[in-house]
């Protein structure tokens, strides 16, 4: 979808004139003297920092005959206790533009005399009200053709693994029947009577263990005897191939009662962040992270802390500090625009880099006006740093 440009010219919308001498552009802000003329706003775009973390974790949880992994299977590593661990698996960064609130001005149109020849004035702004061009209209190739940029967060549904934690299910309860016998005398004859008496008693670990041991090697057995044909039947290759599964995934249920249980999952976070000045001398907290507790806000009790470090260069600075000739009252002539900084940009956890890069980021420049003659221009969209001018 292109970008729905406003046009504003004396023939459409809005009429905007200047004398030959000059045009009056004001900062807005709390101080500013309220114009006497009509005219229109624009603001210089400012820079967003976008943050994407892509988090896995690991839930591990103790089987409940652990304690006799090694002992029947060998097993060393058997989880021994629930835990859930964190681990950064990707981050990014990316920018966004948007209008910067510091730097709203006010173009106003210039008073003329009867002598003056009136003289259109045309701004290019786009639907968010950044500027676009100026003076233009006679020349197609300022013509802008930018699309419309939309932003979509993704962040996946986690499974849900509670619903997973539970493991394959073995009685606890050991059923035994007892026979009574019981002798009694008639006469010189001893008769013996039978009763059974049904007895339930829990299981003890040790017999839990022993009876999944006993499960596990007739399963193996099994598998044994399905792989060497022992069977005498014969099966499809894919009908031995289920069977063998379905096995498999049985063993398998019945060895995680020993060894334990591992889950996976991947969360996404997203964090937006906009630099100002004194970020440039400050870090500035995004969240927390730790191995054992995840991402939690920065403000948080638990996990270290995640920090944003800014260096900016001289380049903007050195523009800034430049100075240039007076020429009678140029305070609030001219349009304004900048000239951005260009930044290290570092993602720290503690003492730690986890991201590094170099990113343009406008409200870490500085801002110069031009003077008011007549002039073509053609502002860059997403910096609102001069792209195009041409002095008529």
């Amino acid at each position: 979808m292109m970008r729905s440009l406003l046009l504003i010219s004396i023939f459409n919308l809005l009429i905007i004139t200047f004398s030959d001498a000059q045009i009056n552009v004001y900062h807005v802000n709390s101080t500013t003297v309220a114009p006497t003329g009509v005219g229109l706003f624009y603001t210089l775009p400012q820079t967003v920092l976008k943050i994407d973390l892509l988090i896995s974790s690991e839930e591990n949880l103790k089987g409940p005959l652990a304690d006799y992994a090694e002992k029947y299977f060998g097993f060393d590593d058997a989880i021994m206790y629930n835990y859930t661990s964190f681990k950064i698996e990707d981050i990014s960064i990316t920018t966004l533009t948007e209008p910067d609130p510091q730097q709203v001005y006010y173009v106003e149109m210039g008073a003329r005399t009867s002598k003056e020849v009136l003289k259109p004035l045309l701004m290019e702004l786009d639907k968010a009200g950044m500027l676009l061009s100026a003076n233009n209209y006679d020349d197609k190739s300022f013509t802008t053709g930018n699309q419309d940029k939309q932003i979509f967060i993704y962040q996946p549904e986690t499974e849900n693994i509670e619903e997973m934690y539970d493991f394959f299910r073995s009685g606890k309860i050991l059923s035994t029947t007892d026979t009574i016998i019981r002798r009694v005398t008639i006469d010189t004859t001893i008769v013996e009577k039978h009763f059974l008496r049904p007895r339930i008693s829990e299981k003890s670990k040790d017999d839990q263990a022993l009876e999944i041991l006993e499960k596990i090697e007739n399963i193996r057995e099994a598998k044994l005897k399905l792989l060497t044909g022992y069977q005498e039947t014969s099966y499809p290759e894919g009908t031995i191939k289920y069977m063998h599964r379905q096995l498999q995934e049985l063993e398998d249920e019945y060895l995680d009662l020993f060894r334990g249980k591992r889950f996976s999952a991947v969360e996404a976070y997203t964090y937006f962040v906009t630099p100002m000045l004194e970020s440039a001398k400050n870090s500035i907290p995004v969240f927390k992270f730790s191995q054992s507790t995840g991402v939690s806000p920065w403000r948080g009790t638990s996990g270290e802390n995640v920090t944003l470090e800014i260096e900016n260069n001289a380049y903007a600075g050195i523009a800034n500090n430049f100075k240039l000739p007076k020429v009678g009252e140029t305070n609030q002539k001219g349009l304004y625009y900048r000239i951005p900084g260009i930044c290290d940009v570092s993602l720290v956890l503690e003492d730690g880099e986890l991201y590094k890069g170099k990113f343009t980021i406008n409200q870490l420049g500085t801002v110069k006006n031009l003077v008011s003659e007549n002039f073509k221009v053609k502002f860059d969209t997403e910096t609102g740093g001069l792209q195009e001018i041409m002095i008529k």
